[in-house]
């Protein structure tokens, strides 16, 4: 999977906390270790949008990449490798799409 222009603040977010989690770190424990104040891996464990600079420090701090904080989680990335993934209906589309099925099955029966 590619990396994102503009990482999701979200992928950032969830990244960091597992990171952290990972080596049993306190958010303390991070923002001394990055250079950074508690409020702002704070902030970044929230999903706030940080700067490349910080995002350098903790990724820094934590022995990760860049790029291991800005991707999808990797059981996103494992999970989208194995399945398509699927749009949910709106419930205009989901009749349309109940009455194909039921148009295509009364078809596949009758010519089985």
């Amino acid at each position: 999977m590619d990396t994102p222009a503009n990482p999701t603040p979200s992928f950032v977010a969830v990244n960091l906390k597992k990171c952290r989690d990972r080596l049993a770190w306190t958010q303390a424990q991070l923002a001394e270790a990055a250079g950074v104040s508690e409020r702002t891996v704070q902030r970044a464990e929230d999903g706030e949008s940080v700067s490349a600079e910080t995002l350098s420090a903790l990724a820094g701090a934590l022995n990760v990449s860049l790029d291991d904080l800005r991707n999808a989680p990797k059981a996103e990335q494992e999970l989208a490798a194995k399945y398509h993934v699927i749009r949910l209906l709106g419930s205009r589309e989901r009749r349309t799409s109940e009455a194909w099925c039921r148009r295509t099955r009364c078809r596949s029966a009758t010519t089985a």
